[in-house]
This record gives structure tokens, C-alpha cells and sequence, in this order.
């Protein structure tokens, strides 16, 4: 079941989608506002983190073939390719 690391990372994200929205149920729930009182440094080492975590991402899905980047299965029959246009 978890043989590749997306089947981890996507748990991973569901355990934190969890925590959020149970820390936002107990706040509702309770009536209460969320202060968040964390010292400057930690704010801005995770405002630029996660910056640079989606401009990273966001370059290395647009990277392709030509940068080392090909995804796609190397046996023919596995290929999803447009068929050529001589229709073979």
C-alpha cells in the first residue's frame, strides 16, 4: 500500500488537514478567538519557507523531459502518447 512516497505524503497531508480543522471546531465551539502569539523569527521563517517550498514545486512540476524531469512509463504499451498521424 505505501511502496511510493506519494501514498505517505498524501497521509501526511490528511493528518494535518485533521489538526486543523479540529483545532478550528474547538475554537467555534467554544466560542473563543485564535491568538497566535509566536515571535517574529518564527513567523517569517515560515512565511518564507512555504514561498520557497510552492515556487520550488512549482518549477520542478514545470521541468520536463529535457531536464531530467520524464515521468512517463519507458515501454510503448504503457504510454498514453496521441496516436501518429499515419495511424499506426
Amino acid at each position: 500500500m505505501f511502496e511510493d512516497r506519494s501514498s505517505w505524503i498524501g497521509i501526511g497531508i490528511l493528518v494535518l488537514c485533521g489538526l486543523s480543522a479540529g483545532m478550528m471546531l474547538s475554537y467555534i465551539v467554544s466560542g473563543s478567538r485564535p491568538v497566535l502569539d509566536w515571535p517574529a523569527w518564527l513567523q517569517m521563517t515560515i512565511g518564507i519557507g512555504g514561498m520557497v517550498l510552492f515556487i520550488g514545486s512549482a518549477f520542478w512540476m514545470r521541468r520536463g523531459p529535457r531536464m531530467g524531469n520524464d515521468v512517463r512509463p519507458t515501454k510503448k504499451h504503457e504510454r498514453m502518447d496521441p496516436p501518429s498521424p499515419s495511424g499506426q
